[in-house]
């Protein structure tokens, strides 16, 4: 019996049978154990010889607690469940054990999972074999404990940011909406809460920025809430906020404090200046009104959401009766009307969302394939992909357009894959004909990409990066505004970088001599009004660059 428990992967169940078995090994009155379930949450399993009152069951709870500060000197603040196994003998009138208890921690090295308290007031003290069998019982007992916990661990925690995930919420939020009608119910609030075009953001500096940004969101968050409160990543950008304990709190300044430390505190490496802003929706489920099931609540917090994007954005809205009739939505249209257009949207949402995603996906996996061939390509890249980013906020242009830019930038070299690298690495001047090879890496990266739909618009940075604003430039010799304003912008980008940056074959410029060279070649080289417009940046470019 006990070592069936021990393969039990439900602790709950596992504890049942242990406390079963060992009343039985034991030949007691009462086996209680207690143990640790989670950092919040402590269960207790009692096997009885008959039913137990409720009165009883706090007395047991009580005696366990101080059985284990006894034996661990620690004292447990947390919530416990109480669970009574067996009724061994249903004639038996309800009450207490007789409560003689022997007590034993539950222990693996130096961590404290619980304690176990064995009731014989025959014989209180157990025989030799008897508390051997005990300790090996005991030490599968901790190891089992620790396994069940790990395993739970890994199944309710997202592995990026450390919070909850979608399958805690989906049980949680269902004990919530659905509780024992026996147990006086809390009221209690969710808070969704989703980040301001979060999509451009991986666009424009790859996922490893969109992930550190969702690491520091919920790292501020966490500090703003109290510990009773539970986040939840929904998935991608949307996280979920539980809040159990309301009781004369300002939900709605809490959901505002959020958004201003969010704002001032979350930032992007790749673009200090850009702010990270969300949008939130708030439903309080008041049990003095109407009770709503699970699906009902999120239905609600998902308008609230949408509601806020709605109007412009960087706030919260909290559900009132008002938006039963679709205005969350911000249609005039009636309720299910309005609920359908709203889900579609956010169906368009999220599929946009995710085919973005991939898209990013497919470019930073040409760049890795690039920096493996070469790696002082692959930092120059990504240098010069920032830099580019940052200008283009300078520039009145619409966001697509912008990211085409970007992901050209991002791609520019990606026809060096096809250059042998006894070129691409040799030191000192190039011959003609290694000259005419090297001069074919914008042509060769042209067609590499420009199979890609989401591309083609980024193929023309990389076809047009080398060519000149007096029409001296390569492969097709346009000039002045034939060129592409996104191929003349990193153009210049580009130059700067090479000459700021070591090179095996090439030692840097000080800024001073890099920018009299921009300035000399304005008109010729480059676009005279993007040189003005970067001198004017040049401060903020070399700290950006990270240059000697």
């Amino acid at each position: 019996m006990l070592d069936a428990g021990f393969h039990q992967h439900d602790q709950l169940e596992m504890l049942k049978i242990c406390a079963r078995g060992l009343l039985d090994h034991f030949q007691g009155e009462a086996v209680v154990l207690w143990t640790k379930e989670d950092d919040r949450q402590w269960v207790l399993v009692v096997a009885s010889p008959g039913p137990l009152t409720s009165r009883a069951k706090e007395q047991l709870e009580m005696d366990a607690r101080a059985a284990y500060r006894n034996l661990s000197e620690q004292d447990v603040t947390v919530a416990t469940r109480s669970v009574v196994v067996d009724v061994l003998d249903p004639k038996l009138e309800p009450g207490c054990p007789t409560c003689s208890w022997s007590s034993y921690p539950v222990r693996i090295g130096k961590e404290d999972l619980g304690v176990l308290l064995v009731d014989r007031p025959s014989d209180p003290e157990l025989p030799p074999e008897c508390l051997a069998r005990l300790d090996f019982v005991l030490h599968h007992l901790g190891t089992s404990l620790l396994a069940i916990q790990h395993v739970r661990e890994l199944l309710i925690t997202d592995p990026l940011t450390g919070c909850f995930n979608r399958w805690f919420m989906d049980v949680e939020l269902a004990m919530l909406c659905e509780a024992d009608p026996n147990q006086k119910a809390k009221s209690f609030a969710v808070l969704l809460l989703d980040v301001d075009h979060f999509k451009s953001i991986n666009d424009s500096y790859g996922h490893g920025a969109g992930d550190g940004c969702l690491i520091q969101l919920v790292q501020v968050i966490k500090q703003t809430v109290r510990e009773t409160d539970d986040l939840i990543r929904m998935g991608g950008d949307e996280f979920l906020l539980f809040l159990t304990d309301i009781h004369n709190r300002d939900l709605l300044q809490l959901a505002r404090d959020i958004l201003t430390k969010v704002r001032t505190k979350v930032t992007l490496p790749e673009d200090p200046e850009r702010e990270v802003t969300l949008s939130m929706g708030l439903v309080v489920h008041d049990v003095n009104e109407e009770p709503l099931s699970k699906e009902d609540l999120l239905d609600r917090v998902d308008r609230v959401l949408y509601a806020s994007k709605r109007a412009g954005r960087n706030r919260v809205t909290l559900w009132t009766p008002d938006l039963r009739k679709g205005e969350a939505s911000g249609h005039a249209s009636t309720r299910g009307e309005g609920d359908e257009i709203r889900k579609l949207e956010r169906k368009v949402e999220r599929l946009e969302e995710r085919l973005s995603s991939q898209e990013a996906q497919v470019v930073e996996t040409f760049n890795l394939i690039l920096s493996t061939k070469e790696f002082e390509t692959g930092l120059h890249s990504l240098r010069v992909t920032r830099i580019t980013g940052f200008l283009l906020d300078k520039l009145e242009l619409p966001e697509a357009e912008k990211l085409h830019i970007r992901r050209g930038a991002q791609l520019h070299d990606i026809g060096k894959l096809a250059i042998p690298e006894a070129i691409l690495h040799k030191q000192g001047g190039l011959t003609e004909s290694e000259w005419m090879i090297m001069r074919q890496h914008p042509l060769i990266g042209h067609r590499f990409v420009a199979g890609y739909p989401f591309l083609e618009k980024a193929a023309e940075i990389i076809l047009h990066h080398h060519e000149a604003y007096d029409g001296s430039g390569y492969p097709h010799g346009l000039k002045g505004e034939e060129i592409p304003l996104g191929a003349r912008l990193f153009t210049l980008v580009d130059a700067y970088d090479t000459m700021r940056a070591n090179r095996i074959y090439k030692p840097f410029i000080p800024c001073q001599e890099a920018v009299r060279e921009l300035e000399s070649k304005s008109g010729t080289q480059f676009d005279p009004e993007l040189v003005k417009l970067f001198l004017e940046h040049c401060d903020e470019i070399e700290s950006m660059g990270n240059w000697q």
